[in-house]
């Protein structure tokens, strides 16, 4: 039974619905009322339930049949008005000029006149190929062996997850991966698995009381807290659930904070960190909160407006660069967060040209390093130079979207996703990112 039918539309589900009509995607809309592509979907199903209806058509039905929008007023046939006379246009063909050609030459006549111009491309020809082969022009380079092997097609197929999913949390820890709830063919789920790195494995774990999706996982004192951004298809998770690799057991802690539409999650010296963000007044307000791992009790420690709380958390000396978007534009945006510093919270714009680069990306550490990826490719930025690269790593790179992605020991990881075909995937994949070229010391010494 729907418990939802028949319940009226709130002010903000009645604006979605109209851009819906109007033939508005996901993304347009999020663009448009400056909230994330996540909560255009939870609102989505929300509607859908209200209102009865199983699809966009049905949807556009409604507004139109409620008067949620103007019914599209018929267009005259062929784009002439009826009260007009069609008009019809006499085509004249152009004058059309005969020129006389030039009697053509045989092959024989050719040769006979032109004999000396064939003598001439000949020798020009042998000349080059000569000069080609020995080296006189263009010369070859010698091959690097380091840069040959740089440039393969280095993504390797490692042994695939047990089910196909996506959305889901990773973490490291002990040398093993850790891959965490997600979603399948069949909806949200609670699934947990362990990779061995060194046997190439998987091992299944006890499933996650909570099924969550687009959760974040974070390692703090050998155990792996998980905080979810939904659940049960719509809602937010309230709860923070934690899984002690030692004695594989889980334990649930309720996230006392209302009002969450959008969730971030991360961790600095033993201190777990929530940036959440919703809606007050048409104005996005992005809080965070922290909380040691004893008490599990969450204090509002900085809050800042007309900014997204969709944010990837990576670290950067002693700060936090927090990457998201920019709420009242849509447009890519980072923070820093600098827990030695009173807690402070600022924006900054050293990221920018990064994210304007790498579209759609999600950000990691990888050394000193920042590496953005996104279904396609993969950039790293040096804060220290405030450069960028994109070198080979997209060659012959699976084309994923939703994907898990991790970065560990100078390699990228990248579990599951949904393919270019919209099929849930059980594939694992790996990348070199960083080389480590050993040279070893020469000594003299007299004799």
């Amino acid at each position: 039974m729907n418990d939802l039918e028949n319940t009226p539309l709130s002010e903000r589900e009645l604006e979605i619905l109209r851009l819906v009509a109007h033939g508005k995607s996901n993304k347009e809309i999020a663009l448009e009322l400056y909230i994330s592509i996540n909560t255009v979907k939870v609102h989505l199903a929300k509607i859908f339930q209200k209102i009865n209806v199983s699809s966009r058509t049905e949807a556009t039905l409604y507004a139109i049949e409620h008067e949620h929008v103007a019914s599209p007023k018929p267009a005259y046939g062929n784009g002439v008005p009826q009260n007009q006379e069609p008009r019809v246009e006499l085509l004249v063909p152009p004058t059309v000029t005969v020129e006389k050609t030039a009697p053509r030459l045989t092959i024989k006549q050719l040769l006979h006149r032109y004999w000396w111009a064939l003598g001439i491309g000949l020798l020009s020809i042998l000349f080059f190929s000569i000069a080609w082969a020995k080296g006189w022009i263009f010369p070859q380079p010698t091959p690097d062996p380091i840069l040959a092997a740089m440039s393969q097609e280095r993504w390797k197929e490692l042994a695939p997850m047990s089910e196909a999913r996506a959305n889901m949390a990773v973490a490291v820890y002990d040398n093993k991966i850790y891959v965490i709830g997600g979603e399948t063919e069949e909806g949200i789920t609670g699934l947990t698995e362990v990779y061995d790195i060194a046997t190439d494995t998987w091992s299944r774990l006890p499933d996650k009381p909570t099924p969550v999706t687009d959760a974040k996982a974070v390692v703090v004192g050998g155990k792996i807290y998980v905080a979810g951004r939904r659940k049960n298809g719509a809602d937010v998770a309230s709860v923070m659930e934690i899984y002690n690799p030692s004695s594989q057991n889980w334990l649930s802690f309720p996230i006392n904070i209302e009002d969450i539409e959008d969730l971030t999650f991360f961790s600095h010296e033993n201190l777990l960190y929530l940036g959440v963000s919703n809606t007050s007044n048409n104005q996005r307000i992005f809080s965070l909160y922290s909380s040691s791992t004893t008490e599990m009790t969450w204090k509002k420690i900085s809050t800042l407006y007309n900014v997204s709380g969709e944010c990837y958390a990576v670290k950067s000396g002693n700060s936090i660069l927090l990457i998201g978007i920019k709420g009242s534009e849509m447009k890519p945006i980072s923070m820093v967060f600098s827990p030695s510093n009173d807690n402070s919270l600022s924006i900054v714009d050293n990221l920018n040209s990064f994210q304007s680069k790498c579209v759609d990306c999600s950000y990691m550490n990888l050394a000193d390093y920042i590496i953005g990826v996104s279904s396609s490719n993969i950039f790293m930025f040096d804060p220290l130079s405030n450069s960028i690269s994109q070198n080979t790593w997209q060659h012959n790179m699976p084309v994923v979207f939703n994907s898990g992605s991790i970065a560990f020991q100078n390699k990228l990881y990248e579990f599951g996703g949904i393919g270019a075909d919209n099929a849930f995937r059980s594939t694992v994949f790996t990348v070199s990112i960083l080389y480590t070229i050993s040279i070893p010391f020469i000594t003299t010494g007299n004799k």
